[in-house]
């Protein structure tokens, strides 16, 4: 729940930048279809790129880092 709270604070401060993060954020949720350790993998290093060019202050790179680390940590034990 906590880290809904970042996430749509992030948002909600990011107003230039709101449909990218919203995009970013799908991407990250998007680990979840992965079907295997090879493809989540693939789409964390795409995913972490994108959030490179995505955000431009630090504040907003660790909160969508730890979100889309958490999505990813909860998945990779769930594939084979």
């Amino acid at each position: 729940t906590a880290n809904l709270y970042s996430i749509v604070e992030l948002i909600n401060q990011n107003a230039d930048k709101q449909d990218e993060l919203i995009a970013l954020l799908s991407e990250v949720l998007s680990l979840a279809k992965a079907k295997s350790k090879k493809e989540a993998d693939n789409l964390f290093k795409k995913i972490m790129g994108k959030i490179n060019d995505t955000t431009d202050n630090v504040d907003s790179m660790i909160k969508i880092v730890g979100w889309a680390t958490t999505i990813y940590n909860m998945v990779l034990p769930l594939l084979p």
